[in-house]
């Protein structure tokens, strides 16, 4: 599958690559200060999430020394004025505490022209009228983007990691930046204490359901690093033999995060696909800490799988070569030539269109099929009922037929493709259905 990649995007927007400058603002939490509690988010470190962020000195220099770390990552040659920047300020809640030093802070980065944005992490709960109006303003003059900490929709997570504000905050707060014109990227934490996979599928859908659509997202495998009440926690719970956390495996993040990419909206860019605790303190999961690895296997995983109707199962498999027009019979011998070459291709099941629809002449706005009665989606529905698959899951092309082997009846067939004009034609029978494809 392909997704709108951060890199991507910002290629397509600034006409080049364009780094990040990890600085800071100098500003703590009001989660660690007491005005809304102590000891921080169960899961935040020491330095607040910002353990690679530049040492915190005048801005002049801390941006002067960030350029240093990342210069050498431009191609060989690469002109001043051709070198790109974001200021990204991630550490604690940089929108809390003195607005108006932080005012002045933020301005200052517009006497810098190579850096063409400048991007905020903070909390929801934790933007004023004033700072709002400030951020408005300043974004008529270079790209602001707020990056909200938002981690879960559950609102069990949200008391049980003591993050401080629920959903409605959110909600309030993302409204507001919206209506003031201001880029959001929002942060999901995947794999919280007490969250099996439907749980963090929920937080995406939640997320992909707001109007308007997130700009942005940065999905983050959670670290349990030394020296949080998250660690405390765990260590406690091996010691009582509790299940406390389920420690995901590299396969298991791999999956679910193709999942969630799935559910996104097409124009949402996402930022991060996973994250990079201190190796000095991460603790758990230990395979994370082999970033470029990581990285590789989960870029593999998720550009080899792709959607699938569920009736496609049967569609692929009685296919003679023929289709709706020239374009859809090129596109489909190709997808099921892959596909009986390749059975072990991961598959994404949907009841919305896939890789094959999408040559479709019935296809009406990228969405839906105009084909008389043939209600597609239905279909796909039924069918993956009677089969026991279920929609949102990732198969193998193998897998899929050797549950059609078992669970495919006459009467299944026959109720699947009876509105289906192939069907009607003679070009389908269920005698022809290859169950040891």
């Amino acid at each position: 599958m392909k997704y709108n990649t951060l890199s991507d995007y910002l290629k397509n927007k600034y006409g080049c690559k364009v780094y990040k400058l990890s600085l800071q603002s100098g500003c703590t939490c009001p989660n660690r200060d007491g005005t809304k509690g102590y000891g921080g988010c169960k899961f935040c470190s020491e330095g607040g999430s910002g353990d690679f962020a530049a040492r915190l000195s005048d801005i002049d220099t801390q941006i002067k020394e960030a350029k240093e770390k990342i210069d050498s990552k431009f191609p060989k040659g690469t002109k001043e004025e051709n070198k790109k920047y974001i200021a990204y300020f991630q550490s604690f809640t940089n929108t809390y505490g003195d607005e108006e030093r932080l005012q002045k802070l933020y301005k200052s980065i517009l006497s810098y022209p190579e850096i063409v944005a400048i991007s905020i992490g903070t909390r929801p709960d934790c933007i004023s009228d004033n700072m709002l109006c400030f951020l408005k303003e300043l974004n008529k003059h270079i790209d602001v983007w707020i990056e909200l900490g938002f981690q879960s929709a559950n609102d069990n997570t949200i008391r049980n990691m003591n993050i401080g504000y629920d959903r409605s905050v959110f909600e309030d707060t993302y409204k507001r930046l919206k209506d003031a014109g201001i880029t959001v990227i929002v942060h999901v934490i995947l794999g919280l204490p007490g969250e099996c996979k439907e749980d963090m599928l929920y937080t995406i859908k939640y997320l992909a359901g707001l109007n308007p659509h997130i700009d942005g997202i940065k999905l983050q495998l959670l670290h349990v690093l030394k020296n949080t009440k998250l660690y405390e926690e765990y260590m406690e719970s091996l010691e009582k033999n509790e299940d406390y956390l389920h420690v995901l495996t590299l396969d298991e993040y791999c999956k679910i995060v193709t999942k969630c990419l799935m559910l996104l909206p097409s124009d949402t860019v996402v930022h991060r696909i996973t994250g990079d605790g201190p190796k000095s303190l991460l603790v758990e999961p230990k395979w994370s800490a082999d970033k470029k690895n990581v990285l590789n296997k989960m870029r593999s995983y998720i550009s080899d799988v792709q959607k699938f109707r569920v009736h496609h199962i049967m569609c692929t498999n009685l296919y003679r070569g023929m289709g709706y027009d020239g374009d859809f019979a090129k596109n489909m011998t190709k997808i099921v030539r892959e596909l009986r070459n390749n059975p072990d291709k991961k598959l994404y099941l949907v009841n919305d269109p896939d890789c094959i629809c999408e040559r479709c002449p019935n296809l009406k706005d990228g969405k839906f099929c105009t084909n008389g009665d043939n209600n597609v989606r239905t279909k796909d529905t039924l069918l993956a009922d009677a089969l026991d698959l279920e929609i949102g899951e990732i198969y193998t092309y193998r897998e899929l037929m050797a549950i059609a082997k078992v669970k495919l009846t006459r009467d299944v067939f026959e109720n699947s493709c009876k509105n289906c004009n192939w069907y009607k034609q003679g070009a389908c029978r269920y005698e022809d259905f290859k169950f040891d494809n």
